[in-house]
């Protein structure tokens, strides 16, 4: 409440989170990077499906990680919210002139969740690479370049990967339940 007893912009924003029906994300302060609680959402979902986790302070090549019965992984987010609901995964895998790594193919992270505006998808890192680079091997997959830091980057259709055992789309809510970690 501010000094004249209305509600706070962070009032109304804490009240506007709790009152969602899916997902569900704690409150944070309005000064935080759009990134940081985008991660810190993913992390909440996952510690509200049973997980642990933390933030590890090394931001260059993950995120952060979860654990559960004894098996850790480390974790990557992606932003899309501003794509709206894209058909498409926008993968990165280098930067720069000369190419440097970047993305996936720099991150250390196991298990990737790319949020969209109303669904999330997560996958394991290493069999999207193998798939990405066979289909651009193929001429299935183009690599595209743009952005601010010249990046490489390929457009992956979500339906094209739905029917692997490493690849699923869900509500952020339910992302700790996800299917691939019955498959790891």
């Amino acid at each position: 409440m501010d000094e004249l007893g209305q509600p706070s912009v962070q009032d109304a924003v804490w009240e506007h989170n709790m009152n969602r029906q899916q997902p569900r994300y704690a409150p944070f302060r309005l000064s935080e990077p759009k990134a940081h609680i985008t991660e810190a959402a993913v992390l909440a979902s996952f510690k509200a499906c049973g997980w642990e986790g933390a933030h590890d302070g090394d931001k260059c090549r993950r995120d952060f990680w979860i654990a559960q019965d004894g098996i850790q992984y480390w974790v990557e987010v992606k932003d899309e919210t501003a794509q709206g609901n894209t058909p498409n995964l926008c993968l990165e895998f280098g930067q720069g002139r000369p190419l440097q790594p970047s993305g996936l193919s720099a991150c250390e992270a196991q298990i990737w969740v790319n949020v969209f505006e109303k669904d999330c998808a997560i996958f394991r890192a290493r069999p999207m690479i193998s798939f990405v680079r066979a289909k651009v091997a193929d001429g299935v997959y183009k690599e595209h370049t743009g952005g601010d830091n010249n990046n490489r980057y390929v457009l992956v259709p979500r339906a094209a990967v739905l029917m692997h055992p490493w690849f699923q789309i869900c509500d952020l809510a339910d992302i700790g339940h996800s299917s691939i970690f019955l498959r790891l």
